[in-house]
């Protein structure tokens, strides 16, 4: 160990740069030490001066109060006997004091005396400490020799507390000179006595310090002057020597530490990529997981839900098509309930599987909507686009083939689809999926196994239809249905040859309903007769109206369910009206006819109505394996050609094919034809030339209020001559 406290050897030096000069930091303190001098004895002159100034402005005022006391007597015995010139001469003695400006004696009121000067300012002019400095002093006047001491005026004097004797500014001024000299000699004997000493020896301390290298033997400083032995500045010299020893510790210490953080920093890097690419892999596992269905593996509702509304963003924002297909396997529950529910897991496996493959040739959007239900959309995708999509669906399910014994109709599994799609930017993707609900619906009631699609009668707002669950049943007692007409217009001329009467609710806002708000909860209730009766009698009422008016309404057809046919009551219902009125009444069979439905009851009905004049009408032709048969079993009059053949034709030369057979077959057997769907002009276009001339659809007309339809017959003169 060196001796502590010897003279830097020349191995400490940092001979690559000159050290400061020592005198450097004696000059900063000198400048600092007489600037600070100077501030204080400016201070404490000014406070000084302040203070002296003070005391000679109340010295000022006292003497020229005693002065005002001292003539009190005299400017009375002018006042009482009214000697101006006497009062003039004690205002004139007054003003003998240079700090008197102004002499005010009142007698009685009477001002004797208003005297005034300019006074010369006797301090120099230190901003407001010198301004002005004006007090009032006023006594009292008494009447001589008056023992009462009765006031007859008052004597009054202003006095500028400023005007001070010039002897008191000199020695004031005087006092401030060395009171700064006083502190500036102080400030440079401190610097040259102490800070001289001190800053050499500061200087010596950062050349050390500057000098030493973390590779050079431990830190030595000098020892400081004696009368600095035992301060900071010596215990600031022992702190460098054991921070060298420190830094020459930690230096070792971190040396070490480094070569071991690097190998734990490649161990700990190499472990993270690791866990990094492990939890990738569980994340993507449990997003999979989060976002399937447990059965099917596709998209669950809450995933299914986020692509859609994703998706239909996208198509309003670049103004694409958008169509949602919501489908559901046809008796289902049936299925379960025969086979069991491994069974009924595995029929949802395989369409799953088919609707997968469906939805990768189209790139749409699929998920498990819930239950037996599954949903279709994307954007790019029109109305008539997702209809074909649909029509391959039913035929791939159909290659299945599973069975399933107590289905009504096929036999083997089936799935009914709703379909919808954007007609006008304001709608919601909730709007979107309800409709194609409600058109799943109607899929459903026309018998299962085919395709509805929406229309824009189906944009029911959503608080409507959830109002019309609650009091659906309400509307029926307060008899709030009413029947509305679509016309049946003959293509070739014009010519209105019948209408469909069809049910609406109407609200208390004269808002109307279609049936999909209200036909489920009457069905559910037992109550579907009971409506039908009511929209009857309301038609016959109608009718009486229109003949009043000179309407001619030259046919009418109503829906009928198949069990209605055994009812005595409703064929009763049917046969008054046709006999109480001149126009055509006709019966559309609303569901598939095969030769085991018709028994001996229903066959009595299809008498009653034949025998009473009605023509009887079945209605989607072409939607059933059944059809045919019906066409046996029923002899009908007239067959309605169903809208999923005609909605498709003027894009499907197989539909357009399919739709002129059946033209052919009625030819042959003497049965007329009528074909629903018809919306646009090429719709008819095409109908004509297939020999199609009866036609009904939103082309022509919607379903029409009875004002409106009278308007409509009212009108058709004027139509049939353009």
């Amino acid at each position: 160990m060196m001796k502590r406290y010897a003279s830097p050897g020349p191995l400490l030096r940092d001979t690559r740069s000159s050290p400061p000069s020592p005198h450097s930091l004696t000059r900063v303190l000198l400048k600092i030490t007489l600037s600070l001098a100077l501030l204080l004895g400016l201070v404490a002159a000014i406070l000084q001066l302040i203070l002296d100034l003070k005391q000679q402005k109340s010295a000022v005022e006292i003497a020229a109060e005693e002065f005002l006391v001292g003539v009190v007597p005299s400017a009375a015995s002018a006042a009482y006997n009214y000697q101006y010139d006497a009062a003039k001469e004690v205002a004139r003695g007054l003003f003998s004091q240079r700090a008197i400006k102004q002499v005010i004696i009142v007698n009685d009121g009477e001002v004797m005396v208003d005297a005034s000067r300019e006074i010369e300012p006797t301090l120099p002019r230190l901003m407001q400490l010198t301004d002005e400095d004006k007090v009032t002093l006023s006594r009292d006047l008494i009447r001589p020799n008056s023992q009462s001491g009765t006031k007859i005026g008052t004597i009054q004097i202003v006095v500028d507390r400023s005007i001070v004797s010039p002897s008191i500014v000199d020695r004031m001024m005087s006092y401030f000179v060395l009171a700064l000299l006083k502190n500036v000699a102080f400030g440079l004997a401190l610097v040259f006595v102490v800070y001289g000493t001190l800053a050499r020896h500061l200087v010596k301390l950062a050349d050390i310090a500057a000098s030493w290298k973390p590779d050079h033997d431990q830190l030595l400083v000098p020892r400081p002057p004696a009368f600095l032995a035992g301060t900071e500045i010596d215990v600031l010299g022992k702190r460098i020597e054991n921070l060298s020893e420190s830094a020459l510790e930690v230096i070792r210490l971190k040396s070490e530490s480094e070569k071991e953080l690097s190998q734990r920093s490649i161990e700990l890097e190499e472990m993270v990529q690791r866990r990094t690419s492990e939890l990738e892999t569980a994340n993507e596992k449990l997003k999979l997981v989060a976002d399937s269905d447990a059965l099917t593996q596709l998209l669950n509702r809450g995933a299914l839900d986020r692509e859609l509304a994703s998706s239909f963003e996208e198509a309003l924002e670049n103004d694409l098509a958008f169509a949602i297909a919501l489908l559901d396997v046809d008796h289902f529950k049936l299925l379960n309930d025969t086979y069991g529910h491994q069974i009924g897991d595995a029929c949802l496996v395989s369409i799953a599987g088919v609707l997968a493959n469906t939805a990768k040739a189209h790139g749409c959007i699929l998920g498990r909507y819930g239950g037996e239900e599954f949903c279709l959309g994307g954007n790019g995708i029109d109305l008539s686009q997702m209809s074909d999509i649909a029509a391959e669906v039913h035929a791939a399910i159909k290659e299945l083939d599973i069975p399933h014994s107590s289905a009504p109709q096929t036999r083997r599994v089936t799935v009914s689809i709703g379909v919808s799609a954007v007609e006008n930017r304001e709608r919601t993707l909730d709007n979107l999926i309800g409709e194609a609900d409600r058109a799943l619906y109607d899929a459903k009631k026309l018998g299962r196994n085919r395709t509805a699609r929406a229309t824009p009668e189906d944009a029911i707002p959503l608080g409507h239809k959830r109002r019309s669950d609650t009091d659906v049943m309400q509307a029926l007692r307060e008899q709030r249905y009413e029947p509305f007409f679509q016309p049946q217009i003959d293509a070739r001329t014009g010519e209105i040859v019948g209408a469909e009467t069809l049910a609406r609710l109407r609200l208390e806002d004269d808002t109307i309903l279609a049936p999909q708000a209200f036909i489920p909860k009457i069905t559910e209730s037992g109550a579907l007769a009971e409506l039908d009766r009511l929209i009857l009698d309301k038609t016959r009422h109608m009718l009486a109206r229109a003949s009043h008016w000179g309407h001619a309404v030259p046919r009418l057809s109503f829906n009928m369910h198949p069990s209605y046919l055994r009812n005595k009551d409703t064929m009763r219902d049917f046969t008054d009206l046709q006999s109480q009125c001149e126009t055509k009444i006709a019966v559309e069979l609303l569901e598939m006819w095969s030769s085991e439905t018709l028994d001996e009851e229903a066959l009595w009905g299809l008498e009653c109505l034949r025998d009473a004049g009605i023509d009887v009408e079945i209605d989607d032709f072409g939607t059933s394996k059944a059809s045919i048969v019906a066409l046996h079993c029923i002899a009908p009059d007239r067959i309605k050609i169903a809208q999923e053949l005609v909605f498709p034709m003027p894009q499907s030369a197989k539909y357009r094919r399919t739709v002129d057979c059946i033209l052919q077959l009625a030819e042959r057997l003497d049965i007329s034809v009528i074909a629903e769907g018809v919306e646009t002009e090429e719709h008819m276009r095409l109908l004509l030339d297939c020999g199609c001339y009866v036609q009904q659809g939103f082309y022509f007309a919607r379903a029409l209020s009875e004002q409106a339809f009278f308007a409509m017959l009212s009108d058709e003169p004027r139509r049939a001559a353009q």
